[in-house]
């Protein structure tokens, strides 16, 4: 993969020096049999203390934002929506105060479990500035989410997007598909929920997710033990063509091997991520990129809770990223959605491209697999089938 001809030695930030805040919050009632996230699992939530040590690690951390312009603010978990309302209200207000241009603040994101949203936390999410919901519906069927471990039904996750719908906010839900002993009919009974929502409520956006088997997890255990059912690869790849149908008759399509939308429903803040911007992570977990001329560095966050709270600063590790391999991360998660790649960009960033690459990217869309306006290079509906090959084939 990395070709020995090209070896850049320098890296600058992208020219438009955009960046977002990514802010964890590790809370849940309950831990899902297959989520191996940085959560923590209580009843006794130290809502107040946690707010005061991610405010004093935007605090301290606030030079990283310095000649950024700051487009998003997202949180994520855990669940967010478990911290009390007035308390993510609070780290929402501090984090503004660190945009050195406010008003290009386009997109405030929420990760939401069905169970929470409620007018009283709308009222106050929405007083806040918060313009996005995601929210954690995962399935509609009873029987499909008791499996996944959700502490809630399919009727409170229908009722929790119409009430966010109804304060006039963008909301976005998450699906899995692949699930235990889920059959095409279970798939195909989801999307026509999903499609009403998107045809008759404004929903614009899902995220679809092939259920993986993390290591470590209750689900791996199972797994192990010959306990847990999940229909195959093949079987998954057909629910993806059911959803490209079922979506496309109410104006949806994939822009990301996940993500789907109505045209502008598109996530921004996880468009950063997959257009190589900065973001600066925040809270337990939390991850960072930094871009600095001549030097990128990803930073980690203890998962610890108790640790993240004694130092909220200083409890963390770094990790220095060469040029080459940010060039290369750049490659493959921009071949894996439709904004795809800007070649000038990318040779503002690195000074070069490898000797190959057009030629590469001749061969694949030929063979209808990518697409070329002027320097902007985006997977086809087929490429995205096929994306990690396509980031193999241009780093070849």
């Amino acid at each position: 993969m990395n070709t020995p001809e090209f070896e850049p030695q320098f890296v600058r930030p992208r020219r438009d020096m955009r960046c977002g805040i990514y802010v964890h919050i590790p809370f849940c009632e309950r831990v899902c049999p297959y989520c191996d996230f940085a959560v923590t699992a209580t009843k006794n939530i130290a809502h107040e203390a946690y707010a005061d040590a991610v405010i004093r690690e935007l605090a301290a951390r606030r030079a990283e934002l310095a000649g950024r312009t700051v487009r998003t603010i997202y949180f994520g978990g855990g669940t967010p929506s478990r911290l009390e309302p007035v308390q993510l209200e609070r780290i929402l207000e501090f984090a503004r105060g660190l945009c050195e241009q406010p008003e290009l603040l386009t997109e405030v994101s929420i990760e939401a479990n069905p169970v929470d949203i409620t007018t009283e936390a709308l009222d106050v999410w929405s007083r806040a500035g918060v313009s996005r919901l995601s929210i954690g519906c995962q399935s509609f069927d009873d029987g499909m989410l008791a499996r996944l471990g959700r502490n809630h039904d399919g009727a409170r996750a229908i009722e929790s997007v119409e009430l966010a719908l109804s304060y006039a906010m963008r909301a976005s839900i998450d699906l899995i598909f692949g699930g235990p002993e889920q059959t095409d009919e279970l798939w195909a009974s989801d999307l026509e929920v999903a499609r009403g929502l998107i045809a008759r409520r404004g929903l614009d956006h899902v995220s679809a997710y092939n259920l993986t088997i993390e290591a470590g997890t209750p689900f791996a255990r199972m797994a192990a033990r010959g306990k847990l059912r999940v229909p195959g690869e093949d079987a998954c790849a057909g629910m993806v063509e059911v959803m490209r149908g079922v979506f496309a008759e109410v104006g949806v399509s994939q822009y990301e091997v996940s993500s789907w939308s109505t045209p502008g429903g598109h996530s921004v803040h996880n468009s950063g991520y997959w257009l190589g911007c900065e973001y600066l992570g925040v809270g337990t977990g939390a991850h960072s990129l930094r871009v600095v001329p001549g030097a990128v560095s990803r930073r980690e966050n203890v998962r610890g809770l108790k640790a993240y709270l004694d130092d909220p600063v200083g409890a963390g590790c770094i990790e220095r990223v060469s040029a080459r391999e940010h060039f290369d991360e750049r490659v493959f998660v921009g071949v894996r959605t439709r904004l795809g790649l800007d070649l000038a960009e990318l040779e503002h960033q690195f000074g070069s491209l490898p000797e190959g690459m057009a030629s590469q990217i001749d061969r694949l869309s030929a063979a209808g697999l990518l697409e070329r306006v002027g320097d902007l290079v985006t997977p086809t509906r087929e490429g995205l089938l096929v994306c990690d090959a396509i980031g193999e084939s241009l780093l070849a």
